[in-house]
């Protein structure tokens, strides 16, 4: 048996208002977290706040029905988790890659906000996937 719970349009609304507000608040931090990474100040701790925030996206994107935004936020915060699984360099392809999904996410988020119909980049999704395992092998997806 599911209990599906229902909301009227105008908790919808009110629903969809809270996780705009929260995910470009978190995409804002995302960009301060970016500068650190930069700037080579407090990486370690700066890529564990960066995969919090992927987290937080991920499962507020789920709970939305945005599909995209949270396949997209799956993959990049297992590519953190596997940075910090294994140690690695944060060099210039990782930060590359963590700008590219960011803007990804805000385009996404953009399109979200806006109705459009949001189109999952495979191409990114890829780049992610191969970043995560360099020796080709399969990623788990976690």
């Amino acid at each position: 048996m599911t209990d599906e719970i229902s909301f009227t349009e105008e908790e919808m609304q009110e629903l969809k208002k809270a996780f705009f507000d929260e995910a470009y608040e978190i995409l804002q931090s995302l960009g301060k977290e970016m500068e650190n990474l930069e700037a080579e100040r407090e990486q370690e701790d700066a890529l564990k706040k960066i995969q919090r925030f992927y987290h937080t996206i991920k499962g507020n994107a789920r709970a939305m029905g945005f599909t995209n935004l949270s396949t997209l936020s799956l993959n990049a915060e297992a590519l953190l988790k596997a940075i910090q699984e294994t140690p690695r360099d944060v060099d210039q392809d990782l930060r590359e890659l963590m700008s590219a999904i960011n803007d990804s996410l805000l385009q996404y988020l953009d399109g979200h906000h806006s109705g459009s119909e949001v189109q999952l980049d495979e191409g990114l999704v890829g780049r992610i996937e191969a970043y995560r395992d360099p020796s080709g092998g399969s990623a788990t997806k976690t």
